[in-house]
């Protein structure tokens, strides 16, 4: 029995608790349908609303750089910020920047084994951020995102420290594909 090869797929749609991707010879992408129905989401009028949009950007945050950044202020409202005298601007600037990503997302690119990997690090007050790339045509591309929100201890850390737990949560994230390769990292420090 043979199999022609040259009769592949040129993509394959692969479906993810009720959410979609796009995955081809490129890399993988997220659903225009789905995040443009994210992108069109009001501001929430309470924590609960809130709460239902950084839900629906979880599924995503391989796809938003700097998601965790963004989201702080957003993981930070209480119910009661929700009433008419508090002041949303901070919040409502962070939700806005995060729909813009949102309907930007990139298509991130397959992870090559034998192509060298470099790491972009970035951390502020309340969040870090990183992201793994890899050369494809003599340019870096991306290959995951991944961050989140710093807990109450880690807040006091020194800023080269912020960028070193960053490097961490991509290595324990990305721990599979990482193994054993030589890393190139950039920081600010």
């Amino acid at each position: 029995m043979s199999v022609d090869l040259s009769e592949r797929p040129k993509q394959i749609v692969q479906l993810r608790h009720a959410s979609a991707k796009s995955i081809d010879i490129q890399g993988i992408a997220a659903d225009p349908k789905r995040l443009a129905a994210i992108a069109e989401i009001p501001f929430p009028r309470n924590k609960k609303g809130m709460q239902a949009f950084l839900g629906a950007l979880n599924y995503y945050s391989r796809f938003i750089q700097n998601l965790a950044v963004y989201g702080a202020v957003l993981y930070q409202l209480k119910e009661d910020d929700f009433g008419s005298s508090t002041d949303l601007s901070a919040a409502k600037a962070s939700f806005a920047e995060l729909k813009r990503k949102v309907v930007e997302a990139p298509i991130l690119r397959h992870f090559d084994s034998a192509k060298d990997v470099h790491v972009m690090l970035f951390a502020n007050e309340w969040a870090l951020s990183s992201t793994l790339m890899q050369i494809h045509d003599d340019k870096l591309h991306t290959v995951r995102f991944c961050g989140r929100v710093l807990k109450d201890n880690e807040v006091n850390y020194l800023p080269a420290e912020k960028e070193v737990l960053a490097l961490l949560q991509l290595l324990k994230v990305c721990y599979t594909l990482l193994v054993g390769k030589t890393i190139h990292v950039y920081t600010r420090f």
